[in-house]
């Protein structure tokens, strides 16, 4: 939280054809033999680019791999008719997922018909570049093909934007969900990650660096270009998972690693235990990716094998193939986890860095063997990035208008001057920055006022009716709180996902409860619940849509103020009481009424808030 501190205080042939399904493939003083390889970063390079150009007349420069050619004499989702092509009849043919892009240089481009796909194209004619669009299903002409204005086209780049075949269910074996698809730049780079926390992944510092053979340096905070990942999804051509951008980085400067952070945490999916057992020459690793393979460009499914740890270094380790003829790391490996069994678990050791690509597709080379960055030795460093903040306490001070935090302690930690006489105060994070800033609720216009900065409004909105109570909370799981009120007269809670539509309602509790707003299951969402002053009762519940009770706590005594908290920093909200005239705060442990936190702050006048300062 930023707040103002006045004083310091404490195809076509087998070479050009490309199928779908096939497996990927204390330390010691002496380097690691592996260490110089090539980073296995997916550049998207078009497999046997060349061989194709040649057969074909056409060139097919990169893409994310789901655009493949194929014979036009089978299935197909694309064909090209092109002038210049060398194959039967001037056609090329592609076979197509659901989406995907490739880059192509086809000269006297002048027909594309779609076969289930919706399709856009960018060409280029006399020098100008243009988008055209061709829904599934469809043929359309350009270029040469104009019976108004003939003319030479280029077709430079082709992009599957959708299809009438839904995606199918997940299914198969999820142990390896925690393994996700890094996407960087407009498909410029592709790697694998592995999700080490519901908000973080590990990934290859080498797939941020621009160049990584001459400068593996990647610069802390956000993505120099946009990144996605999927995770969740151990088969990407499915539905399900977990999609969302990476809008934090944060580098090792000792080895090829990177922590980065997630803008919509993936509750959903169970993350890896990281091990905090060095790895021993000898010992036998899984590795799971979505790196190329002996024969695929760019498999939909996680494939794994057996390696066997090499030479043990301070930051890295040598892994060979167990059968190297059914495996190998390749292109794209890089940020894959090596794992090994630990209490009936997989926990990662390291992730993949290096590769020498040998019986990789497209690569020449004969050797076998990866490196890979070691993360056994760093589970304080990834601990301190991925441990959630315990609450802690504040007060609102209404005859000034100003609020107050403390530390852990009781320690004043910082104020500051935010509303005005007659408001209600919130607390939440407006931004996802992963802290709680101020706000206040204005009785009198119905409207939010909330700040990033403790300072000035950054969010305005007018929501709800005369005798509201304003609550606030994040309900879609996407790391931003946004408003709600509780509508005494009909017992019922109005959420907003977007602090202007009602996206939730739900009706609980009973004349004279006042509301309450958490995370009770941990599941990164809040829901709602009551606390019932008769009987010192908080009745609340896990669904949105429900007002079934599936925690109910008697804690705290008459006269108590109920308030919430995530007392240890386990990722869920318990309930607690602020007593005025001790002002003292009590947080109970989850489901009891043991205090498991207590502190004083504040005077007997004082408004009790809660955040994660």
């Amino acid at each position: 939280m930023r707040i103002r501190r006045w004083l310091p205080t404490a195809t076509l042939t087998a070479a050009i054809a490309i199928s779908s399904g096939a497996p990927l493939a204390s330390a010691d003083p002496v380097a690691p033999a592996n260490a110089g390889a090539a980073f296995a970063v997916e550049d998207g390079a078009y497999p046997y680019r060349s061989d194709v150009l040649a057969t074909t007349g056409a060139d097919l420069i990169s893409g994310d791999g789901n655009i493949l050619l194929t014979p036009c004499s089978g299935p197909y989702q694309i064909m090209v008719w092109a002038r210049n092509l060398k194959t039967e009849d001037s056609r090329v043919c592609f076979k197509a997922a659901n989406t995907g892009y490739l880059a192509v240089n086809i000269p006297r481009a002048f027909r594309i018909e779609t076969v289930d796909r919706d399709l856009s194209a960018q060409v280029t004619i006399n020098g100008q570049t243009s988008s055209l669009s061709v829904p599934k299903d469809t043929s359309k002409g350009f270029g040469e093909s104009s019976p108004t204005d003939p003319q030479r086209a280029t077709l430079l780049e082709m992009r599957v934007t959708g299809s009438a075949t839904a995606p199918t269910a997940p299914s198969g074996d999820q142990t390896y969900a925690f393994a996700g698809k890094l996407t960087i730049g407009d498909n410029k780079r592709f790697c694998t990650a592995t999700l080490v926390d519901p908000r973080w992944v590990l990934a290859a510092k080498s797939c941020f660096a621009d160049k990584p053979a001459e400068s593996n340096t990647v610069a802390a905070g956000a993505p120099k270009e946009k990144t996605t990942v999927t995770v969740g999804r151990t088969d990407l051509a499915t539905s399900g998972g977990h999609t969302t951008e990476i809008v934090e980085l944060v580098p090792r400067e000792d080895r090829d690693l990177v922590m980065a952070r997630l803008d919509k945490p993936a509750y959903g999916v169970a993350p890896a235990a990281v091990s905090a057992t060095a790895p021993a020459a000898g010992q036998e690793l899984t590795v799971a990716g979505f790196g190329r393979t002996a024969t695929q460009w760019a498999p939909s499914k996680i494939h794994t094998a057996g390696f066997t740890v090499g030479t043990v270094a301070a930051t890295g380790i040598d892994l060979a193939a167990k059968t190297p003829a059914d495996a190998t790391v390749c292109k794209g490996d890089a940020g894959a986890p090596a794992v090994r069994s630990e209490n009936g678990k997989p926990a990662v050791v390291a992730i993949g860095s290096r590769s020498w690509q040998g019986d990789c597709i497209d690569s020449s080379e004969t050797k076998t063997g990866a490196y890979d960055t070691r993360v056994d030795d760093l589970g304080k460093w990834i601990d301190d990035h991925t441990r959630v903040a315990a609450s802690a306490v504040g007060v609102y001070r209404t005859a000034a208008s100003s609020f107050h935090v403390a530390d852990r302690n009781g320690n004043l930690a910082g104020w500051a001057f935010f509303g005005a006489q007659g408001d209600i105060p919130l607390t939440g994070d407006w931004n996802r920055d992963k802290k709680d800033t101020f706000g206040v609720y204005r009785p009198s216009d119905q409207t939010f006022y909330l700040s990033n900065d403790n300072s000035s409004v950054a969010v305005s909105r007018k929501f709800g009716n005369p005798g509201d109570v304003p609550v606030v909370g994040d309900w879609d799981g996407d790391g931003v709180d946004s408003i709600g009120v509780y509508r005494p007269s009909t017992e019922s809670f109005y959420l907003s996902n977007d602090n202007v539509s009602e996206a939730y309602s739900v009706r609980m509790g009973i004349a004279r409860d006042t509301p309450m707003v958490g995370d009770w299951d941990g599941d990164g969402k809040d829901t709602v619940g009551v606390y019932r002053p008769s009987d010192q009762t908080f009745y609340l519940t896990d669904s949105q849509g429900s007002a079934t009770v599936d925690h109910k706590v008697k804690f705290g005594n008459p006269g108590d103020v109920p308030i919430k908290g995530d007392w240890n920093g386990d990722g869920t909200d318990k309930v607690g009481v602020h007593q005025p005239a001790l002002y003292r705060f009590s947080g109970a442990a989850r489901d009891s009424d043991t205090v498991i936190y207590s502190v004083r702050f504040g005077i007997t006048t004082d408004t009790p808030i809660i955040g994660q300062w």
